[in-house]
């Protein structure tokens, strides 16, 4: 059940009411969206074509919507464990459904969690970003999705 206040407190799971399982389905349909989008597109055919790298896919993402950052920091701040799944599955997904490069997707998730989503100091984060969300999506951590 989705709590009264869920849209002033998308990210407040005790607000929200929806259960954890269900609110990172939902991250991970957004990513897989914006990821497949016209503008996503368009940017990983350039970086495909000019320096196909970690840090240059982090550098030329886009932005996915502020909610979808601010979602993606949610968890990473958050729950590190459901974090790290959620971005396997979506660098799995957007390999499987759209061939879309795991780099890229490594990039486009660390460019979104570091400068997506308003205020990165408004969530702690106490880890490596690009370490953690490489380790997440790296083939060995996919093999066991």
């Amino acid at each position: 059940m989705i709590g009264r206040d869920f849209a002033h407190s998308l990210f407040d799971q005790q607000t929200a009411e929806i259960p954890l399982s269900t609110f990172r389905d939902l991250v991970e349909d957004s990513a897989i969206r914006s990821l497949s989008d016209d503008l996503t597109t368009e940017v990983r055919e350039r970086w495909a074509r000019e320096r196909p790298d970690f840090t240059r896919a982090r550098n030329m993402a886009p932005d996915s919507s502020m909610y979808l950052a601010w979602s993606l920091r949610w968890l990473l701040s958050k729950r590190k464990e459901t974090a790290s799944v959620a971005y396997g599955m979506i660098a799995y997904r957007a390999l499987n459904q759209y061939g879309i490069p795991t780099v890229f997707t490594s990039g486009w998730l660390s460019s979104n969690i570091r400068w997506g989503g308003g205020d990165p100091d408004a969530l702690s984060l106490d880890v490596d970003i690009d370490a953690f969300v490489q380790a997440a999506t790296a083939e060995e951590a996919l093999r066991t999705l």
